[in-house]
């Protein structure tokens, strides 16, 4: 299935437009990363979160650890980068349980 309206079918672009989209290791300085957001829009969705690479990373799986278990400056800038997509999920947690009550 490509990413393109004429390949797939309005079942499947319903399904996409609900799954909350994230661009990991984002680098907002390419070219690519403009390409991309603008081959998103394009089709009508958008990304929830754009979580920048950074050196912390590998610091942190080193040690296996995630940007939420420092409070370091750096831990914390990077925290603010993944909160989008946590308040994402949360909301789709709280919808799911209050359907199934």
């Amino acid at each position: 299935m490509a990413l393109s309206g004429r390949w797939y079918g309005e079942a499947e672009r319903q399904l996409l437009t609900k799954a909350d989209l994230e661009a990991n290791r984002y680098r907002t300085d390419r070219s690519a990363s403009r390409r991309l957001e603008e081959f998103l829009v394009a089709e009508g969705l958008l990304l929830t979160a754009r979580i920048p690479e950074r050196d912390i990373y590998s610091d942190l799986a080193r040690d296996g650890l995630t940007v939420f278990d420092r409070t370091n400056k750096t831990a914390v800038g990077q925290q603010q980068a993944w909160l989008p997509l946590v308040r994402a999920v949360e909301m789709s947690l709280r919808k799911s349980d209050q359907s199934d009550e």
